[in-house]
């Protein structure tokens, strides 16, 4: 009786085990449609009450199941890999939106262009997040979100903010309130613009090691990634060292196609933009011994509404350029459009 038990235990615990696989898999494909659903919580109904002989030929069945979804998009992952993330993406182990990046994905899946059609368009260091409320028939949507896009976002509706509510010059009979509100929002403006271009160099970054990293030297490794092999430690590179460096290895260059000498908008975000940013970022009322007792406060409360707009103009011919330099390699970035005849940024740029 007892191994009669044990072996209905071990087929039940088999069968549960590879229908939460199967969960795991057709949300990562959506292919839970809601007749899918329906059937998985059929088959966990079944198991729990199912006799030694239904479990065999019922754990047949799930496994059948199982085969043609992992077959669907050429998963390759291993069961093991599926338990390890099951809880995450199936939503029961907390309250964050499911998501990978797209270089797990397409380490996990041969076939993924069968969820994601323009697969080629997609930066790998896109991530993948999976909402269940889903279409009409139920199964997962998909939304795609990319760390440098995100913060491009940022940048834009602030500066609509402050194109909608904050364009003016302060002067005594404007409350001070509202003179601080606009400070506040074309600073974070301006950090906003720096940020952007230094999320979009460090995307392009990861690409290029995700996908060419065996064919780079040790130097351009390190750089790439910011990391000292023989420390054994993280090397951060300056704003202006990823500027320089980056677009250059990426395109296979033997110089930056872009510099301070044929680029004013690099001048113009490495100095002046850079150095208001600098005096927000790490601000002090202390002295600059070195620059003859000059403080970062200067920097800090010049900060205008014409300082944001040469900031976030020039971070987009900027990242513009770079992406022409980078020819083949560039992934398409729609999104990325200039200030309309209103001075604001379209409603194309959140979409």
């Amino acid at each position: 009786m007892a191994a009669h038990y044990s072996e209905r235990s071990r087929l039940a615990a088999k069968a549960e085990a590879t229908l939460i696989r199967h969960e795991t898999l057709t949300i990562l494909t959506c292919q839970d449609t809601d007749e899918l659903k329906a059937n998985v919580r059929e088959a966990h109904a079944r198991v729990r009450t199912a006799s030694k002989l239904e479990l065999r030929g019922l754990l047949k069945e799930i496994q059948a199941g199982h085969l043609r979804a992992t077959a669907y998009c050429g998963y390759v992952g291993g069961p093991e890999m599926l338990d390890s993330i099951s809880d995450f993406v199936r939503g029961s182990k907390d309250d964050r939106v499911p998501s990978l990046s797209l270089f797990e994905l397409t380490k996990l899946f041969t076939k993924y262009d069968t969820v994601l059609t323009n697969l080629d368009e997609i930066p790998l260091h896109t991530f993948v997040q999976f909402h269940s409320h889903g279409m009409k028939d139920g199964r997962t949507t998909i939304e795609l979100f990319r760390v440098d896009a995100a913060i491009h976002e940022n940048m834009c509706s602030i500066f609509n903010s402050i194109t909608d509510n904050y364009d003016f010059k302060p002067s005594y009979d404007i409350p001070k309130r509202r003179v601080k509100e606009q400070r506040a929002l074309t600073q974070a403006c301006i950090v906003g613009a720096l940020q952007f271009v230094e999320a979009y160099l460090n995307g392009i970054a990861f690409d290029h090691v995700a996908m060419n990293g065996d064919t780079l030297d040790e130097a351009e490794l390190s750089q790439l990634t910011e990391w000292n092999p023989d420390k054994k430690r993280r090397r951060s590179l300056s704003l202006r060292e990823k500027l320089l460096t980056y677009p250059r290895i990426v395109a296979g260059l033997d110089r930056a196609p872009i510099q301070e000498n044929n680029c004013k908008e690099f001048k113009y975000l490495l100095q002046e933009a850079k150095s208001a940013r600098d005096a927000i970022v790490h601000a002090s009322p202390s002295p600059d011994l070195l620059a003859l007792g000059e403080s970062k406060l200067p920097a800090f409360f010049a900060s205008s509404v014409e300082h944001a707009k040469d900031a976030v103009d020039s971070a987009i011919i900027v990242v513009r350029r770079i992406q022409r330099s980078l020819g083949e390699f560039a992934k398409p970035m729609p999104w990325l459009l200039d200030r309309d005849a209103h001075g604001r940024f379209p409603e194309q740029v959140f979409e």
